[in-house]
């Protein structure tokens, strides 16, 4: 079976400080509505992302922060790229 991947770009312009919030929301869904009552776990396609703020999050220097939601154990992370073919 081939994997595909979900992905979704945001651009938040506006100072929103429950932006962290609002995205476990909306996120998880781009999982939810991939299966059907019954289907199997592993027909899920990984989801992806990308958000640019016109805003700071934190008091931390940078432009760039990178989020992930799994244990980044690079063995486990890789064997999972493989296989989604990412």
């Amino acid at each position: 079976m081939e994997k595909t991947c979900q992905s979704n770009v945001e651009v938040q312009v506006g100072s929103q400080q429950t932006w962290p919030q609002r995205m476990l929301y909306y996120w998880p869904k781009m999982y939810a509505h991939q299966l059907m009552q019954g289907d199997e776990y592993k027909k899920l396609n990984p989801a992806i992302c990308v958000v640019f703020l016109g805003f700071s999050l934190d008091k931390r220097e940078g432009y760039m922060r990178r989020v992930v939601a799994w244990d980044e154990y690079p063995c486990k992370f890789r064997r999972r790229e493989k296989e989604w073919g990412v």
